[in-house]
């Protein structure tokens, strides 16, 4: 008889290394979406530091409280502007839980008021160690 196919143990060989593959691919696909929601969180940021500037420029003083709603007619939608809670974002050189459900302005020592996650300003992510 001359039939073919594969063995089982080809099969088997096949299904193993497919599987040392994913493996190996899994983490590098959280890694690479940890930076991008990263990315999102520096953006936010940013733009929110932008809106005290001008906020600063108009009214002569810095935003009071810690509410960035005071910042509704520099930023479009601002109520909208969130964090991704519960995902893993990059801050230095380590991964950390993003736990707080919204940006905040805090006001910083030398800086004056700035827009924070978690207690970390734009610079604070993706520094790679170097804050």
């Amino acid at each position: 008889m001359d039939e073919r196919g594969f063995s089982l143990i080809e099969i088997l060989l096949a299904v193993t290394i497919i599987g040392l593959v994913a493996a190996a691919a899994v983490p590098k696909a959280a890694h690479v979406l940890a930076v991008s929601r990263t990315q999102r969180v520096v953006s936010d940021l940013q733009t929110l530091d932008a809106a005290v500037i001008m906020y600063e420029t108009e009214h002569g003083k810095q935003p009071e409280g810690t509410d960035i709603s005071s910042l509704s007619d520099y930023v479009r939608n601002v109520d909208k502007v969130k964090p991704p809670t519960g995902s893993t974002v990059i801050v230095g050189a380590s991964e950390e839980e993003v736990k707080a459900a919204a940006y905040t302005l805090t006001k910083k020592e030398k800086e004056g008021v700035r827009a924070t996650l978690d207690a970390h300003t734009a610079e604070d992510f993706m520094a790679g160690g170097t804050k």
